[in-house]
């Protein structure tokens, strides 16, 4: 893998930490705390934590899940239905 590749690899971690982080904190502040006064200052926080845990795991949870993948039976390359 070249560093091209590796830097798209942990770009791509960001992105998608980032997005899940902020639908998980969305869900557990408004399941635990509700919509009322401090939601939004509740919610950028558990953001932030969320984002601070879940990028570095989905770097190094990467490599592993593109390994099962590869050894599923269903070729790349072609669509499930």
């Amino acid at each position: 893998m070249n560093r091209n590749e590796m830097l798209g690899e942990v770009v791509f971690s960001g992105i998608m930490s980032f997005f899940i982080g902020m639908v998980a904190s969305t869900v557990l502040v408004i399941v635990f705390s509700g919509l009322g006064p401090g939601f939004v200052m509740r919610w950028l926080t558990s953001v932030v934590l969320a984002f601070i845990i879940a990028w570095p795991t989905a770097v190094v949870c990467t490599p592993l899940a593109v390994r099962i993948q590869n050894r599923l039976p269903v070729p790349n390359n072609q669509a499930v239905s």
